[in-house]
């Protein structure tokens, strides 16, 4: 795929960079290069190859979700230093 000079243009309005037409023209072959080489990797053979959502293979490292009983709310509060009925009571950290 030939990279034309509005091309160019389009792409560094887009991205917001200022190049001279030197740089252009040197980012147009770059640019020109990586579409050749994924046009060819388009042509590879992947027929019998599984789709993956990911190149290696992953496992969760977090354990299973399991759920308990939580202890009653007198239990809770039975070692607070200080409590009313239903919450802990702590010193004031804000004015």
């Amino acid at each position: 795929m030939r990279i034309t000079e509005e091309t160019m243009r389009k792409i560094t309005g887009l991205v917001k960079i200022n190049l001279t037409e030197a740089e252009q023209a040197s980012l147009a072959l770059d640019i020109e290069s990586m579409l050749r080489l994924a046009d060819k990797l388009g042509e590879a053979d992947t027929d019998g190859v599984a789709e993956t959502s990911h190149a290696a293979l992953l496992q969760s490292v977090y354990r299973e979700d399991i759920m308990i009983r939580s202890p009653s709310r007198d239990k809770m509060l039975a070692n607070a230093p200080e409590r009313d009925e239903t919450s802990f009571l702590t010193p004031k950290v804000l004015d």
